[in-house]
């Protein structure tokens, strides 16, 4: 079976209740893992505001998930996230054809440590690159 690698990102009213959001994530998940797919990455982007009005919302919750799957699997899950009410949008990009889904899998591992380590870095912890930065906003304040 040839396999390729997509991402999804779908946006949630905003005001839909946090047990809601996470049955739909459940059930969008299980979609894929039913068509033989393989999640790669999974992240909740939380609510953001949208660039402009999308059915009479100003903001929405976001959520991105990057698999591996069949051909046909982007046209059955997107035909569940239609029947829908509570989307407010979708977007399924294809990122890499023909793939082997335990490379990608290696992939996804080191872009999340890749990620985790630079939000590491965000948070106090830095390496030389970062301290360099860091140096000029405080040496004004220890003059």
């Amino acid at each position: 079976m040839i396999f390729h690698e997509y991402e999804t990102i779908y946006v949630t009213r905003p005001e839909l209740p946090e047990a809601e959001t996470k049955r739909l994530h459940d059930r969008f998940r299980a979609i894929i893992t039913e068509n033989h797919g393989t999640i790669l990455a999974d992240e909740d982007w939380g609510r953001r505001k949208l660039a402009y009005p999308i059915k009479k919302h100003h903001s929405g919750h976001y959520t991105y998930i990057n698999y591996v799957g069949p051909a046909d699997l982007p046209r059955e899950f997107e035909r569940v996230l239609r029947l829908e009410d509570n989307l407010i949008r979708f977007l399924t990009v294809r990122l890499a054809e023909h793939v082997d889904p335990e490379e990608r899998r290696a992939v996804a591992e080191e872009r999340k440590a890749r990620r985790a380590e630079a939000l590491g870095l965000g948070e106090g912890e830095s390496d030389g690159a970062a301290e360099g930065s860091g140096d000029k906003p405080e040496a004004p304040s220890a003059n």
